[in-house]
């Protein structure tokens, strides 16, 4: 299939199309690694959060939430996972000790909807819907909003979801980046059969502003160890050695200031 990259000239907001069905997409085997994203297991990352390359990601994330709450979050903290997928945040999340948490998960994929029978708190889109506004402190959208496609919906709902001062975690690829700029749709985060939304920090901004969110920005450490990881792909991913230069400090600032992760903005809620 062909596919071809848009972009508005008034906002900057890059598109993909055609778009692919999907549920001839996102089903079981995409999650094991057998798809359009065949760098990671997901499935394996379920199974073991704390023995996957991911668990520097949610370990960051963590950290994050943990330096908000010390400003003055709610001591329960109701948090969201929003395109949860198979639930391996959510699993992580329910073995953090130090602080109380209370993780739900939202996702329309195929595999995410055993969650609930494993217990977990999960909604589907009805159900999401209906919740009322200000449910949660804390929601994150990592790797999500390049997969829908009306994103600004997607941030619309999750303002209304938040909490007054709540926060948003949201992690996505930066079409402004430099190596973005470089390679243009050549670009690795360019994976038309999936990434159908790109974005760039400025454009976010602006959404986020115009939902009533206020940018805010987290200089990332234990995601870009991931995202170093993941590319190397799942055999070289678990080595160690590679684990710990994934984890040196300069390795870390080059690889961000590359592919722009850390400027890519999260969010507060507006009192």
């Amino acid at each position: 299939m062909n596919f071809e990259l848009f972009e508005c000239l008034d906002c900057s907001f890059q598109f993909v199309r055609p778009v692919i069905d999907p549920a001839s997409v996102y089903t079981a085997d995409y999650y094991r690694g057998r798809g359009a994203d065949p760098i990671v297991d997901y499935e394996e990352e379920f199974r073991n959060p704390f023995h996957t390359p991911r668990l520097f990601e949610f370990n960051n994330l963590v950290q994050i939430v943990r330096n908000v709450k010390a400003e003055g979050t709610s001591q329960q903290l109701r948090w969201l996972d929003y395109g949860c997928g198979n639930g391996a945040l959510l699993r992580f999340l329910t073995e953090q000790k130090d602080l109380q948490i209370h993780a739900a998960g939202f996702d329309e994929s195929v595999v995410s909807q055993r969650l609930k029978v494993q217990g977990f708190e999960f909604y589907d889109r009805n159900e999401l819907q209906t919740l009322p506004a200000g449910s949660f402190d804390v929601v994150t959208c990592i790797e999500v909003i390049e997969h829908t496609l009306e994103p600004r919906e997607v941030v619309t709902e999750i303002s209304r979801l938040l909490k007054p001062e709540g926060l948003l975690l949201l992690t996505t690829g930066n079409m402004h980046s430099p190596v973005a700029r470089m390679r243009g749709f050549h670009f690795s985060y360019c994976v038309p059969e999936v990434h159908i939304s790109l974005f760039n920090p400025k454009l976010l901004e602006n959404v986020y502003r115009e939902c009533g969110l206020e940018p805010r920005y987290f200089r990332y450490s234990g995601v870009i160890r991931f995202k170093i990881l993941k590319s190397l792909g799942p055999r070289l991913g678990k080595n160690r050695i590679a684990a710990f230069v994934a984890g040196l400090r300069p390795v870390t600032l080059i690889l961000d200031w590359l592919f722009g992760v850390s400027k890519i903005p999260s969010a507060v809620k507006m009192p």
